[in-house]
């Protein structure tokens, strides 16, 4: 998990140009950044269970979130809850 600062005042900031793609409704200084990796019995790496990526591999903005205790946790359960369920984003990490 990384906490990704954001410069507001940047207007080539993310943050900045995702609002203004109308990716996000509201911006923040920070947000959240989580990677997992599960790597199978023939020694490759996957990046399953992951709640920040959409199933076709893109950034799910609905879970892009500013960073607090609450929210790295809410990240860190869905991403057990995936697991759990076997909720797989299947992208093959070299």
């Amino acid at each position: 998990m990384v906490i990704c600062c954001h410069d507001l005042n940047d207007r080539h900031n993310l943050m900045n140009i995702w609002k203004k793609l109308g990716y996000i409704d509201q911006i923040h200084d920070t947000h959240i950044i989580i990677t997992t990796y599960y790597c199978d019995c023939n020694g490759n790496w996957w990046g399953y269970y992951n709640p920040t990526h959409t199933a076709d591999h893109k950034i799910d903005f609905n879970m892009i979130l500013p960073y607090s205790p609450e929210n790295a946790a809410r990240l860190i359960a869905e991403a057990i809850r995936m697991e759990e369920m076997d909720i797989r984003h299947e992208r093959r990490n070299a």
